[in-house]
């Protein structure tokens, strides 16, 4: 049972890094062209990279404190699959910070039109 743990928590982090790009795809419009309203990266999400942070070494951790325990076949299989299981890892963590930052600068395009527009209402009353 605990040779299953590494892979688990492996699982369970890939697909929280996947909902964290999911979510600022959805939130940032990302996929809709032109410039439509976007609201900023809310602390939520921010939140939301750092655990998926935290999640993606957890799996690294166990596999190396607990490694005592594993099977023979189990240890083997970790220690062929944690370079892949790694790049996976960061790739999606470095996609969360790009779709994040993505969404940012959605989200001032949105405020500075928000902005313009309300200078030119107001300048243009007589």
């Amino acid at each position: 049972m605990i040779d299953l743990l590494p892979a688990v928590f492996w699982i369970v982090s890939i697909i929280w890094a996947v909902v964290v790009c999911v979510t600022c795809v959805r939130r940032g419009k990302l996929l809709q062209p032109g410039h439509p309203d976007v609201e900023p990266v809310r602390w939520p999400v921010i939140g939301a990279q750092l655990a998926s942070l935290i999640l993606a070494m957890v799996p690294f951790v166990i596999g190396k404190v607990w490694q005592d325990l594993f099977g023979a076949e189990a240890l083997a299989f970790y220690v062929s699959a944690a370079w892949p299981a790694g790049i996976v890892s960061v790739l999606l963590i470095g996609a969360e910070l790009v779709l994040m930052i993505l969404q940012a600068q959605r989200a001032t395009y949105t405020e500075m039109g928000a902005a313009l527009h309300a200078t030119h209402t107001t300048t243009d009353k007589p």
